[in-house]
C-alpha cells in the first residue's frame, strides 16, 4: 500500500537519478558507482572518486555536484563518505 510519504520518496528517488543523469560527467557510463558525502553544513555532494574529509567540508580532486540536502538523510558527516551503486531505471 502506498502512502503519501513513498510517493514523495519515490519523486525525490527520480529527481536525484535525473540530477544524476545531467551530471557534469561526459562519459558517465565510466562511473558506475558514485560517492556520496554531507558535509559539517549538511551540504550533500555526489563524487566520482573518493572524497577525503578536510576542516568539515570533503574534497576530492575528481568531480562532484550538489544535490538536495533533504535526500540520503541516513547519510551524516561520521558516516560519510558512502560509496552507492547507480542503476538507472527508465521510467
Amino acid at each position: 500500500m502506498d502512502t503519501g510519504m513513498d510517493q514523495i520518496r519515490l519523486r525525490k528517488e527520480r529527481e536525484v537519478r535525473k540530477a544524476i543523469r545531467n551530471a557534469m560527467w561526459k562519459d558517465f557510463d565510466q562511473f558506475p558507482s558514485v560517492w556520496v558525502a554531507r558535509d559539517d553544513d549538511d551540504s550533500l555532494w555526489l563524487y566520482n572518486e573518493k572524497p577525503q574529509k578536510a576542516f568539515g567540508l570533503f574534497t576530492s580532486s575528481g568531480e562532484m555536484m550538489s544535490i538536495d540536502n533533504s535526500h540520503y538523510p541516513e547519510i551524516t558527516y561520521e558516516n560519510s563518505p558512502i560509496k552507492i551503486r547507480l542503476i538507472f531505471i527508465d521510467a
